[in-house]
C-alpha cells in the first residue's frame, strides 16, 4: 500500500488553527452510557481537499476520504477515539501518518461530517 505523500511545509503552510478532540464516555440523565468529545490540543496545521491521484491513493484505503489534513505532532493520534475540527466543519480521521517517523508532522486522510 502506498504511504501518503508529505508536502514541504513552507512558511505559512500550516495557517489553520485546529481543534483535535477526544472521544469521552458519560453517563447520561437516564444513566446510560452517551459520548462526547472534548478538546485535547490545538495544532496549527492545513486542511486540503484531496483530487486526482492523492484521492485514488487516499480512496484505496477508504472510500470516503476526501480531505488531507497536515499538522503539528500529536502522540496518540488514531482514528475512533480522535477527530479534528477548523471551526465548525468536522473531520472524522481515517489514516494517520508520522511523516518520517520524526514525530514533527503527521498527515491525517480524513473525511468531513456533512
Amino acid at each position: 500500500m502506498a504511504q501518503p505523500q508529505a508536502r514541504s511545509v513552507e512558511a505559512g503552510g500550516l495557517r489553520h488553527r485546529l481543534t483535535i478532540e477526544s472521544l469521552t464516555r458519560a453517563v447520561d440523565g437516564e444513566g446510560g452510557p452517551t459520548k462526547t468529545w472534548a478538546t485535547a490540543a490545538s495544532r496549527w496545521g492545513s486542511v486540503e481537499t484531496l483530487s486526482g491521484r492523492q484521492l485514488d491513493v487516499a480512496q484505496a484505503r477508504d472510500a470516503r476520504i476526501t480531505h488531507q489534513i497536515e499538522l503539528w505532532y500529536y502522540s496518540g493520534l488514531a482514528p475512533a477515539t480522535y477527530r479534528i475540527k477548523l471551526g465548525s466543519r468536522v473531520f472524522n480521521i481515517a489514516f494517520v501518518s508520522n511523516v518520517g517517523q520524526e514525530n514533527r508532522r503527521m498527515l491525517v486522510d480524513a473525511m468531513e461530517q456533512v
